[in-house]
């Protein structure tokens, strides 16, 4: 089952609670460490973040060798961080736990399964966590594969979706901002999702706000225009509702003016027959002649309600590049027009 930011957020807590180890893995920008912070912050007092890609692991875990006399003897013992030596430590995150040198994941081992290291037991420690980036992502990352020992000292691992958390946005920002930059990120093809990182989009909003350009924040190829946009009109689903309600045709025109407004409203016109009973005679014979050739579930709609699209239908019959197929449903449906159904 998917697993939504709210589940994992309520699992996390469980797993806090019960002391288990887990292992997060999520792609950049997630809010893994988000996550973890907020969990850990709600469920102790004392707690201690690493970054992997920087730890050493002498100087961060073990401790640094230091010669000490004991009876008429001399021999090594370790002087630990002052982060270590703290007893009352109750959980412990390692962020980027698979850019961290091998070393460092075998320093940590008897940490993650033991809770002690060299023996020495962390009594109020109750849970190491860490958090990866996958390594068999089609993106490349700089990372390391954990191998089985070390994956196995986490009794759980989640993954994270590559997917903005609607609460954060909502109580960062407001829920008209929230929503419309959500409408306009799962709008967006995969390929131009992956440009734009659910942190990237809190960058975004954050630039936007501050009377930034969000064009130095996120790539063209993801339509910062279209998000400025979207943010200033408010939410688009929003806005066809109350377009729908109101039933006013010429309104709707003056809405789908405006190429991106039209193109980001045909998923959602597309979910319900009445908005396309309702929005689709109100645009130009241009799209309706691009939706009967590029989507098979407008065209068929197209067809079905042929005297609404009439004009459109005998024109698209007269295109040199249109297949006799095409052809004879348009002429099937054209004939058919007394007896078809009105809205």
């Amino acid at each position: 089952m998917a697993n939504d930011i709210n589940t994992i957020k309520n699992k996390l807590n469980q797993y806090f609670k019960i002391g288990k180890n887990v292992l997060l893995e999520g792609r950049h920008g997630t809010g893994k460490t988000s996550l973890v912070t907020e969990v850990f912050s709600q469920n102790c007092k004392n707690w201690l973040y690493f970054s992997g890609s920087t730890l050493d692991p002498w100087v961060d875990f073990v401790g640094v060798p230091k010669e000490i006399k004991k009876g008429n003897d001399y021999v090594l013992s370790f002087v630990l961080p002052e982060k270590m030596s703290d007893n009352t430590v109750e959980a412990i995150f390692i962020d980027e736990y698979n850019r961290s040198h091998k070393k460092i994941r075998n320093a940590t081992m008897e940490l993650i399964q033991f809770k002690s290291i060299n023996g020495r037991k962390f009594p109020n420690l109750k849970v190491v966590w860490a958090a990866i980036n996958p390594s068999d992502d089609d993106e490349e990352y700089d990372v390391e594969e954990l191998d089985g020992a070390q994956v196995d000292r986490f009794q759980v691992r989640i993954k994270v979706p590559f997917i903005p958390d609607i609460e954060y946005f909502e109580n960062k920002f407001g829920k008209d901002w929230a929503k419309s930059a959500l409408e306009w990120w799962n709008g967006m093809p995969d390929k131009a999702k992956k440009l734009v990182s659910p942190r990237r989009l809190d960058y975004a909003l954050e630039i936007h706000k501050e009377g930034g350009d969000v064009f130095d924040v996120i790539p063209f190829e993801t339509n910062p225009t279209k998000l400025i946009a979207t943010l200033k009109l408010g939410s688009l689903e929003d806005k066809i509702k109350s377009l729908y309600k109101l039933k006013d045709a010429k309104k709707a025109q003056q809405f789908f003016n405006d190429e991106n407004n039209f193109q980001a409203a045909l998923p959602l016109i597309k979910r319900k027959a009445d908005y396309m009973k309702f929005f689709l005679p109100t645009i130009d014979n241009e799209r309706i002649t691009s939706l009967f050739f590029s989507d098979a579930h407008f065209k068929t709609f197209i067809l079905d309600h042929a005297p609404y699209f009439k004009p459109a239908l005998e024109e698209i019959s007269k295109l040199k590049s249109i297949s006799r197929d095409d052809i004879s449903m348009i002429n099937h449906a054209l004939k058919q027009v007394g007896n078809i159904t009105y809205f």
